[in-house]
């Protein structure tokens, strides 16, 4: 597969969100392989909606606000990103360069904002020349320093404390590792012969695991016996959520992947602690932050809400 990849030309190549987490990863194996990508990412002062994209060979698009429990409180600036922002990529490129729309399992359903937003992201790439939507399923691996599932999982066990499951934890996704997923986006920028008009295609290993299974992976890899604390579900989530594709390319698959990401954060531990107590906060149980100052109001938030906050350490969970 480096052998194909290194013969490949790919043109002049821009990354959007290439400072992100999945960004970060392709543009290193990009960067493997000889290929020097542009950077188009709120991190270095540039913004997809503001962008000049006509010299471009290939475009990978990643850039976008994600998570679902955000998109009901920040619905405008969402569509403004990921629905406006994206149409002006498509809008503005060479109907010659391909563009790899990277959109998400959660716009199969569409049962929150941020899965609206990618559904009609994918609508509008069939309205273009040129464009493949690819859906990544619940994608994980190292320096994903976010809310996450498995990266809090992981985090939470190193510390050697609970871990917080929204639901029952029967809940299921399609995990995926992200060196399979970045793999799996070169292969289609530099397949020949797949259709790329009007088409969208699923990302994943086709396989089903519950959170619970997931943490208890976890806990083993990280020699931790805490148990889990639950929580009421999140509005918006799927239940059960499974890619009907399975990765083209050879995969290092869930199991490995998830020790090669478990290794990285114990080999990280400081680097990855320093930057979560920089960015301490208190979190709704949609994900809205609590500011201190409504902590400290939190009798007048529970009657306006009709809820009870519920603290455990640092972390505030609502209970409605």
């Amino acid at each position: 597969m480096v052998e194909e990849i290194t013969k490949l030309n790919l043109g002049r190549v821009l990354v959007t969100g290439g400072l992100g987490f999945i960004g970060t990863h392709l543009v290193n194996k990009l960067n493997e392989y000889g290929i020097e990508p542009d950077i188009c990412d709120l991190k270095n002062g540039t913004d997809i909606r503001s962008f000049d994209y006509s010299e471009y060979d290939t475009i990978f698009h990643l850039a976008a606000l994600r998570g679902v429990p955000a998109s009901y409180d920040r619905m405008e600036e969402y569509f403004s990103t990921n629905v406006y922002g994206t149409y002006l990529i498509m809008l503005n490129k060479k109907p010659s360069c391909r563009m790899i729309n990277v959109t998400s399992s959660s716009a199969i359903k569409m049962l929150s904002p941020y899965g609206m937003t990618k559904a009609i992201s994918e609508f509008m790439g069939k309205e273009f020349k040129n464009v493949i939507s690819i859906r990544p399923y619940n994608v994980f691996g190292e320096n994903q320093l976010t809310e996450a599932v498995i990266p809090q999982f992981i985090m939470n066990s190193i510390k050697g404390e609970s871990s917080t499951i929204m639901g029952d934890g029967l809940t299921t996704r399609d995990f995926s590792y992200v060196g399979d997923v970045v793999n799996e986006l070169i292969y289609y920028a530099k397949k020949d012969g797949i259709s790329t008009d009007n088409k969208i295609y699923n990302m994943g290993y086709s396989e089903e695991r519950t959170l619970n299974s997931v943490l208890s992976d976890v806990l083993f890899l990280c020699i931790c016996s805490k148990e889990p604390i639950y929580l009421s579900a999140r509005r918006g989530d799927q239940r059960r959520s499974r890619s009907t594709e399975k990765f083209h390319t050879d995969i290092i698959g869930f199991d490995k992947g998830l020790r090669r990401t478990v290794k990285w954060f114990m080999d990280n531990k400081k680097s990855w602690s320093e930057q979560i107590d920089e960015k301490k906060h208190y979190k709704d149980w949609d994900g809205t932050i609590l500011k201190n100052k409504d902590i400290e109001r939190q009798e007048e938030i529970e009657k306006e809400l009709n809820c009870k906050f519920i603290r455990i350490k640092d972390w505030v969970g609502v209970e409605y």
